[in-house]
């Protein structure tokens, strides 16, 4: 379960990116989208929690100012793993270039 900050830090981020204000490159092979902006970095991962037989996003926010590092996660059995699904899919698309005219 994420903190109120985290939560409302995911949620504004959630905004952004999907209004194009806020970019995220995609690793597919860790399964993780990462966003660099002036104050911090801002990293999501995905995996399956095998004990718990759950998915399981992983936040890193590293604070530039600081330089201090701050872990968060959650699981398919908290109320906010849809809020940072929500983000993950819209930060993998961000910067997916689509050609419409097929």
């Amino acid at each position: 379960m994420l903190p109120v900050k985290i939560r409302t830090l995911v949620s504004e981020l959630r905004d952004r990116t999907e209004n194009g204000l806020v970019t995220w490159q995609y690793d597919d092979e860790a399964s993780a989208v990462t966003t660099d902006q002036k104050a911090f970095t801002f990293s999501i991962s995905y995996k399956f929690d095998e004990v718990e037989e759950v998915g399981r996003f992983n936040i890193k926010h590293y604070d530039k100012r600081t330089r201090k590092e701050y872990f968060f996660s959650t699981s398919q059995q908290y109320n906010d793993y849809d809020l940072v699904r929500n983000l993950f899919d819209s930060a993998q698309s961000s910067d997916l270039d689509l050609d419409l005219d097929i």
